[in-house]
């Protein structure tokens, strides 16, 4: 026996002592955690030299957490730890004659349970770990570089689900796609770019636009913003040709029937809309409060028109309140300016309606206007059918029904107290008032679709603001003085009005002479009128 085997003999046979008292003092299994003259390359993360084997690199592998395996030199007394196992690398496991390898398994942190110890793959946990391995999460060092992942292992097909882990894979604008072995990252509409990586698209740089003609682009971060340029109106396919006709700042019983010439023959859209009666509000009497108009009608229709034929429109207006203050002092003041309340049984105007006509009277769409409210009762809204509403109050003797057929609303001069003025129809105006201190109807094509004026006391004479509670231009009645009633809705049928106090006005009926016709009953949530016009 040489000088050489003589002195490693002595070292070997304590080895073997040594292993054998690791394994009864930490291990339940008969796993070998000793091989001599073989290492575990490439993996060391921690050289120990100047150290006896049995007290120091035993220790020493189990302070640091990130131990699975070690290499003891014999020869220089040297301990080295590596981070993995020769299950998880047997390629990097190869002879040495000069070292002993261990595998730490008491305490052993499992491959990829910590950040400080992740894993190149499931597939490596899995030989790491052998029958001991179970699906779940492990911290991987492949997905995102130098930063450990926290993401499921399937330890069946040893594939990791890098689309659920805890740092995204992909860019923020891309979604992910898991395969087996792999993953997958695609911009989403909107972002170019390799999924890792994804950049805004500019939309509104590309040809053809993306959005349809007569409209401006915006762009926004993953999408884009059609908007139709002004005179125009749609959605982000189709932008058409629109024209709004409007009161333009008129009010009140007189207004201006606007034109409009047809540029070029094809299809258009029409809307109209009708106006709201006036508005009631007193705080004595019966049942004190504030009452609203009735609310106009909505109404549209498609009609094909020929280039040059031109087309009247009438745009409603909205019905006078009541002004009259109590007592029925003479002043110009309001009731707010004086701190009084109104009359409580004074009357208010009803809402014109909106028409639209060619120029040789045949009318194509009407839309109603609403009833104006009286003490306890709000105004009628304007109908979508055709014909008015009667009046609505207090005492059913003096309700007045609502005009049929495009006739104004029922005559109710007879036998009444203070009546109100009845909306005007499309083939005419009521019945006149018995005296100034009625409501006065509302006029029709004839009389170029004037509102209805107020009783005396309700004018603006006896509390302001002029004109009172006069019917809106659109065929409007107009609201009688104290203890009278109020006016009815302008419309293709007008509302009704009734004879006495306590009686809110009739909604005015709407009409239409097109395609694909469409209305609502109290369709229009805005005081005045609008007519538009759009070419398809």
């Amino acid at each position: 026996m040489g000088v050489q085997e003589f002195f490693h003999l002595p070292v070997f046979l304590f080895m073997l002592v040594l292993s054998r008292s690791v394994v009864a003092q930490y291990h339940c299994d008969t796993r070998e955690v000793s091989i001599f003259g073989k290492m575990l390359q490439k993996h060391i993360l921690k050289t120990i030299t100047g150290a006896a084997f049995s007290d120091v690199c035993l220790r020493e592998s189990y302070r640091d957490v990130r131990c699975q395996s070690f290499n003891y030199v014999f020869t220089q007394d040297k301990c080295e730890l590596s981070n993995r196992t020769k299950e998880a690398r047997p390629e990097d496991f190869v002879p040495n004659t000069e070292r002993y390898y261990f595998r730490r398994d008491m305490k052993r942190a499992i491959l990829g349970a910590i950040p400080e110890l992740s894993a190149d793959s499931c597939k490596e946990i899995k030989a790491s770990e052998g029958g001991q391995a179970v699906s779940g999460k492990y911290w991987l060092n492949f997905i995102k570089p130098d930063t450990p992942v926290l993401a499921h292992c399937d330890m069946k097909t040893e594939d990791s689900d890098e689309c659920n882990a805890s740092v995204s894979v992909c860019d923020v604008n891309a979604d992910c796609k898991n395969t087996l072995g792999s993953y997958r990252c695609s911009c989403r509409a909107g972002f170019s770019g390799n999924g890792r990586s994804c950049k805004d698209l500019d939309e509104c740089s590309a040809s053809p636009s993306f959005c349809p003609i007569n409209a401006d682009c915006e762009n926004t971060v993953g999408s884009y913003r059609c908007s139709c340029r002004p005179g125009f109106l749609g959605n982000a396919t189709t932008c058409y040709r629109t024209l709004n006709l409007k009161t333009d700042g008129r009010r009140g019983r007189f207004g201006t029937i606007q034109t409009f010439t047809v540029p070029r023959t094809t299809r258009y859209l029409i809307k109209a809309w009708g106006a709201r009666g006036g508005t009631h509000s007193y705080d004595y009497g019966y049942l004190p409060g504030t009452y609203y108009g009735g609310k106009g009608a909505f109404i549209e229709g498609k009609f094909r028109l020929n280039n040059g034929t031109v087309l009247n429109i009438v745009v409603g207006q909205r019905g006078g309140d009541s002004v009259e203050v109590k007592g029925g002092n003479s002043t110009k003041k309001t009731a707010a300016q004086l701190g009084v309340s109104v009359e409580d049984n004074a009357g208010t105007g009803g809402g014109g309606g909106s028409f639209v006509y060619t120029a040789d009277n045949v009318l194509l769409l009407a839309a109603g206007g609403g009833g104006g409210a009286s003490g306890g009762y709000n105004g009628v809204d304007g109908q979508a059918g055709s014909n008015g509403t009667s009046s609505v109050g207090k005492e059913s003797s003096q309700v007045r029904n609502g005009g049929t057929g495009g006739q104004p609303g029922e005559c109710n001069s007879n036998g009444s107290n203070y009546h109100g003025g009845v909306g005007a129809g499309w083939f005419g105006q009521g019945c006149a008032r018995l005296g100034t201190s009625h409501g006065e109807r509302g006029g029709s094509r004839a009389e170029g679709w004037i509102g209805g004026q107020a009783g005396d006391m309700n004018s603006g004479n006896n509390g302001g603001p002029a004109p009172g509670a006069v019917g809106g231009f659109g065929g409007g009645g107009g609201g009688s003085e104290d203890n009278g009633a109020s006016g009815g809705g302008g419309g293709y049928s007008g509302g009704g009005s009734g004879t006495s106090w306590n009686q809110a006005g009739g909604g005015g009926g709407s009409y239409c002479n097109g395609e694909d016709c469409s209305g609502l009953t109290g369709g229009n949530s805005n005081d005045n009128g609008l007519v538009q016009i759009i070419e398809l």
